[in-house]
């Protein structure tokens, strides 16, 4: 519960900041498309949170890591990088971790993290688009799975390819909690759609 506190932590600023500049960002948009008539609150309230959170992502993801210490402001160590190319590989380290070290902070952080943290890729495209459907929720978390995986060798921090599908799940979980949700309150989801 710590490790979960602490990168709520880490994220928190860069989803805190982010904000102005996505806020003039999608002003101008909205000045140059001329679509200040239309404006969705639902919809505009959603876009923000989603666009946040892939800025709190990236920077947890393929950002460096800053800190100040008695060196001043410094770039922060992460480690030396590596790949791992063995598919289903997570399954044997996470049952080595959880059972024979006991360290369960894998188990919710690797496995379940990877998971999670890919949801709202899976959710928030088709709560406002409706034209996103469960392939293309897919294939976005793919997508930027893959970048991540990619961008992570640049900055020397491990690369996986077990992190591939378990990213691209985690984003069909959120297909599928959007479509629960649609079916379940469908007059809620429907405030949040916008098709231009």
């Amino acid at each position: 519960m710590q490790r979960i506190l602490e990168y709520c932590l880490h994220i928190l600023p860069y989803f805190l900041f982010s904000f102005p500049f996505l806020f003039i960002l999608r002003l101008l948009y909205r000045k140059r498309t001329k679509k200040w008539k239309r404006i969705n609150f639902y919809h505009e309230a959603a876009f923000y949170l989603f666009a946040m959170f892939l800025v709190g992502l990236a920077s947890q993801t393929i950002l460096p890591r800053f800190e100040i210490g008695t060196a001043g402001f410094q770039i922060a160590s992460v480690g030396i990088g590596g790949i791992n190319l063995r598919l289903f590989q997570v399954f044997s380290d996470t049952f080595y971790e959880v059972f024979t070290n006991g360290n369960w902070n894998y188990l919710i952080i690797n496995f379940l993290g990877n998971l999670v943290m890919f949801m709202p890729i899976g959710f928030f495209p088709p709560l406002l688009w409706k034209k996103v459907k469960l392939k293309q929720a897919a294939f976005l978390g793919f997508c930027i799975s893959l970048l991540i995986e990619s961008l992570q060798l640049l900055i020397a921090r491990g690369s996986d390819v077990d992190d591939l599908w378990l990213n691209t799940l985690g984003a069909v979980m959120g297909y599928a909690v959007y479509k629960w949700l649609s079916r379940l309150v469908p007059r809620w989801t429907q405030k949040f759609s916008q098709k231009t």
